[in-house]
């Protein structure tokens, strides 16, 4: 728990008076478990103590966590410093790993997916070659039957030979 004196504070203005980003002070707030409360606009304040706002008055570059912050409270020697960095650089690891692992997922659905448009493409060339196809055919059957329609005009307008008048004239005296 804390003693001494807080000061409330959004994790804007706490970011801007220990001179770190907005996230490291929100993870610098969890790690402490320093109390959190709604402000009168909604966003949360936290109570940061003096003390540790009186720490941070030295320049340091944006986004890096000082000593005191890195550090178990418990112990700041060497080897708890080399514990803490040996834990984070396996959870670096570990995400690194994952987001390995999720770039290379992202890279075969973006294989498949153009497999598939190029699927779809060739589809599309070979539907549009059968529909041509289709229509040349189409062609060729008018024209075919524009053709049978006069053969069966000639055959009905041509003159009847003598020899099929005679036989027809015989076969109804018959």
């Amino acid at each position: 728990m804390m003693d001494g004196a807080t000061r409330w504070l959004t994790y804007d203005d706490m970011a801007e008076a220990l001179n770190i980003t907005p996230d490291s002070a929100r993870r610098l707030a969890t790690r402490h478990k320093w109390p959190r409360r709604p402000g009168n606009d909604g966003r949360a304040l936290v109570a940061v103590p003096e003390e540790r706002l009186e720490r941070s008055h030295e320049p340091r570059a944006e986004g890096t966590d000082d000593e005191a912050d890195i550090l178990p409270e418990a112990g700041r020697d060497a080897r708890a410093l080399i514990g803490y960095l040996e834990r984070r650089i396996g959870e670096l690891t570990d995400d690194l790993a994952e987001s390995r692992r999720v770039a290379e997922e992202a890279r075969n659905e973006a294989r498949d997916a153009r497999i598939a448009a190029e699927a779809l493409r060739v589809q599309a060339g070979q539907a549009d070659v059968l529909t041509a196809l289709v229509a040349a055919e189409r062609a060729h059957l008018c024209e075919v039957r524009v053709e049978r329609d006069r053969l069966v005009a000639l055959l009905t307008q041509r003159p009847t030979p003598w020899i099929e008048r005679l036989s027809g004239l015989l076969r109804k005296a018959a």
